[in-house]
Formats: structure tokens, sequence, C-alpha cells
């Protein structure tokens, strides 16, 4: 699913609890990327909840932000939702594998989450302590418009 390529962007800020959130003007506020939910690795005992999987989560939720752009057609009509990535990295950091796991009701808004991942490119090499050939982590995007 292909959305069109927005001609103008708000960037990402850091919100409360390194959240994150699109403002209208490119104002940051509140959501994001909810660590509570974040991450899942497949095999991980605990739900990955080591200091080397927080700490590469937050890498990564870090450099995809960077990369999240929100599309002006879905800015100009209002549309705001969460969709959750599938990615799969593998331990060179390279990106095996993504899919959308969850859609936020928007394709525009599922397409831009898809490209700020892929955006990254190349990842930092995947810790030793997470073990196995790659890793796999959900991630919700969220998509919400603020200051109106």
């Amino acid at each position: 699913m292909s959305a069109p390529a927005a001609t103008s962007t708000s960037r990402v800020g850091e919100g409360p609890g390194g959240s994150t959130e699109f403002g209208v003007e490119g104002r940051a506020g509140k959501t994001g990327l909810d660590p509570s939910i974040a991450a899942q690795s497949e095999g991980a005992p605990g739900g990955g909840q080591s200091s080397a999987r927080i700490f590469y989560q937050a890498l990564l939720r870090s450099l995809i932000d960077k990369h999240k752009e929100y599309p002006l057609f879905a800015r100009r009509a209002g549309l705001e939702g969460t969709c959750v990535v599938r990615c799969v990295i593998a331990r060179d950091g390279s990106l095996r594998r993504t899919e959308l796991r969850k859609a936020s009701g928007s394709t525009h808004l599922d397409g831009a989450a898809l490209r700020a991942v892929s955006g990254v490119g190349r990842f930092p090499p995947v810790p030793q302590e997470l073990g196995g050939p790659e890793v796999t982590f959900e991630i919700p995007i969220v998509f919400r418009l603020s200051g109106e």
C-alpha cells in the first residue's frame, strides 16, 4: 500500500516520558510510541525486559521518530490514529522485514509509519545480550494533531 508523498510535514518533538506526537505547527505534545507495549521479542524471556533490550528499543524509537512525518493530506483532513509496525532486525542492524500489524484506519498514516521505519536504513547492530540471529519489535506509532 502506498500513499502520496507529502509536500509539507510536521517534525516530531519529544514529549513527556520520551513519547512523541506531531503538532499541527510542529509543536511537540504527548503520546507517540507506548513503551508499555512497544517491543516484543520472539523468544525473549520475561517479555524482553533486559536493560540491553530497553536501551536498544529506545534507540530504535528515537531513530524512527527522526524519520516520521505527518502526511499533509492526513493533517488537512484531520486524520489521527495509531498503527503497530512489526520490525525484524538482523544482528548487523539491517532491516529484514516490516509489516503492518495493526492499521490506524488511514492508509496515509499507515504508509507514513512504514516509511519512517524503512527511512532509517540500517539500524545500529543488535546488542549481543539479546541473542539470536534477529530480533523482533512491535512498535506502536501514533499520529495526533495537537494545538487546535
